[in-house]
């Protein structure tokens, strides 16, 4: 999730500083414009909301004695990856999740 919003950050940069800055653009490239930043800006939105169903998600599970069982072997070993993490607990997970959502792939500034 975060390696793709990485690779549309730079764009995204470059499509605010045209659409504040280049008296050229025509009003569809304007709009295309307009139409990706809000695109990107949503993307950063679902992963935070994503980020906080998973923060709840893990609580939930560990309130109710089912974190080891139903989530824990996922953070040992990543499927996708081939990561591995021999000693992952609940709290270090939650840790990691809190600053994924601290750390955002795209700063996005309200004006």
């Amino acid at each position: 999730m975060d390696d793709g919003l990485k690779m549309l950050s730079t764009a995204y940069k470059w499509g605010i500083d045209d659409l504040e800055n280049n008296p050229y653009l025509t009003d569809s490239e304007k709009k295309r414009y307009q139409d990706f930043i809000a695109t990107v800006e949503s993307l950063v939105e679902k992963r935070k909301t994503f980020l906080d169903q998973v923060t709840s998600v893990y609580r939930y599970a560990k309130e109710q004695g089912e974190f080891q069982d139903k989530w824990l072997e996922d953070w040992k070993y990543n499927q996708f990856t081939g990561e591995t993490w021999e000693d992952a607990n609940y709290d270090e997970i939650q840790e990691r999740v809190s600053e994924a959502k601290e750390n955002r792939p795209i700063v996005i500034t309200e004006e």
